[in-house]
């Protein structure tokens, strides 16, 4: 009997990855870049990850309730417990008295979460949000909810300061300023340091890491840089070119000394066709060097780069796939250890002809392709996306040159970037019944039959790892073996 193959073997999957459900929603971003995995959730949670002794409490609610539940961290520095009497109230722009809380001496780049209950009276729904008005310099928006007149939704949001402040304000209001009475409860105002503000990051980055071990899950590093200058942090665009290399060093080898031998992959450079941050500042050779550091600070890692609208269209005059090919080669002629072609696959409607086209010419590289981000856009409805889904998977899985495929459908507060595997209550939408599918056509499964007169058995399967049970009269031995691309057949033989 054998048993075993496709994307259901015990270790590492390399023909598809899915994003696993799992009864916590979430998701979770690394302090240094995101950690993208094929879990869709977080870890189970503990205590200390709700509000005490300096944790954050990652708590959320986006169903409305009867009644509103206990102030986070007990008010804070609110200190108002269950927070029901705010302490006083503030004229907003639109001339309505809102329920307003009055703080004092808020600290430069400490991090403040707010949260708080939110009702409404008079009308049905509106769009609520709560504003800060520091030192009476402005207002800026700090959280937004949904507030129904029926029961109390919840507001979580939060805010940086670039200057202390003696007296701010913290009020609330209709988003599009309608006059509306608002009636607030179990209000909140935690500060955070940066240094607990990194540390809960780390942790929870090392947790998720454990939990997704645990479970034989495949983990890819997205990404070290990013080439886009809107997506860089401020603090790194003002650097001068020497204190920007040195900040680029430092990065690369803070991420991947410590998350060595834990992430299977590394984009080094996103979007690199679209976008030259750092190519512009620091030289023509700026990838290359990236490459050459990371492949010394962690050498089991595969080194990828990353790229979008390659394969989705060929209507993007920036990322043709003669672009990207001749961009990969200059990066391997100039001594890069590129290891893996990525593809993010955001796709409108899939032109699964030129997608093939596409590949073909990638696959003359000799490197292993990887779907990176897939997904479908979210104008079309569910069973359109579930249809296109479905013609992506099965061309990418086809084609001889695709390494692996991710999906890009975390769950979190706000939904999904594009596209959903499954509601609120993880009942799989359309797109989740195309993979639950799919994951079982591609595997083996149980075969069993008997020997030849030479003591052989055959059988065709997919690509994996498989465990085969030999009987023999009251002897049974158990083995195991994998099937990895290539031509030949492969001979397994147990000694009985």
């Amino acid at each position: 009997m054998v048993e075993g193959g496709g994307c259901g073997g015990a270790k590492w999957r390399r023909r598809c990855i899915r994003e696993q459900k799992t009864r916590q929603r979430g998701e979770v971003a690394a302090a240094e870049g995101s950690v993208e995995s094929s879990l869709q959730g977080t870890f189970p949670s503990r205590g200390d990850e709700h509000g005490a002794d300096g944790w954050y409490d990652y708590t959320a609610h986006t169903d409305c309730r009867g009644r509103p539940e206990p102030a986070q961290y007990n008010g804070g520095i609110l200190k108002y417990g269950n927070g029901d009497d705010p302490n006083g109230y503030k004229t907003t722009e639109t001339g309505v008295l809102s329920p307003a809380f009055v703080v004092y001496n808020l600290n430069k780049s400490t991090m403040y979460t707010f949260s708080g209950w939110v009702k409404l009276e008079g009308s049905p729904s509106a769009l609520i949000t709560a504003r800060l008005a520091p030192d009476n310099s402005g207002t800026r928006c700090i959280g937004t909810v949904l507030a129904r007149s029926d029961c109390w939704a919840f507001l979580k949001g939060g805010f940086v300061l670039d200057w202390p402040t003696q007296t701010s304000v913290i009020f609330f209001q209709n988003a599009d300023r309608t006059p509306m009475k608002i009636t607030t409860a179990s209000a909140s105002l935690q500060p955070f340091t940066t240094d607990q503000w990194s540390m809960h990051q780390k942790d929870t980055i090392r947790k998720m890491l454990a939990f997704v071990r645990s479970h034989r899950v495949m983990v890819r590093g997205h990404n070290i840089f990013w080439e886009n200058q809107d997506a860089t942090p401020r603090w790194v665009k003002g650097l001068s070119p020497e204190d920007l290399r040195s900040a680029v060093n430092t990065r690369i080898q803070s991420l991947m000394t410590r998350y060595r031998g834990e992430f299977a992959h590394w984009d080094v450079n996103n979007e690199m066709l679209h976008f030259n941050f750092y190519e512009q500042r620091l030289g023509a050779n700026a990838t290359m060097e990236f490459f050459s550091v990371a492949q010394d600070a962690d050498p089991l890692a595969t080194l990828f780069m990353n790229e979008y609208n390659v394969v989705e269209t060929c209507d993007d005059a920036s990322s043709t796939v003669d672009a990207y090919v001749a961009r990969l080669k200059d990066l391997r002629a100039g001594g890069a250890v590129l290891e893996g072609i990525g593809l993010e696959g955001h796709f409108s409607r899939p032109n699964i002809p030129y997608m093939r086209a596409v590949l073909d010419k990638l696959a003359t590289l000799n490197l292993p392709i990887w779907f990176t981000e897939i997904d479908i856009n979210n104008k079309f409805d569910a069973q359109t996306q579930a249809v296109y889904l479905e013609q992506v998977l099965r061309e990418a899985y086809a084609h001889p040159a695709v390494s692996g495929v991710m999906l890009w459908t975390a769950l979190h507060e706000g939904g999904c970037y594009q596209m959903c595997l499954t509601d609120w209550n993880l009942k799989n939408l359309p797109v989740g019944d195309v993979v639950d599918r799919l994951l079982q056509e591609w595997q083996t499964g149980q075969v069993a039959g008997p020997t030849d007169a030479h003591g052989a058995y055959s059988f065709s399967g997919y690509l994996g790892e498989y465990v085969v049970t030999v009987n023999a009269g009251n002897t049974s031995k158990q083995a195991t073996f994998s099937l990895s691309p290539g031509d030949e057949t492969r001979h397994i033989t147990v000694q009985i």
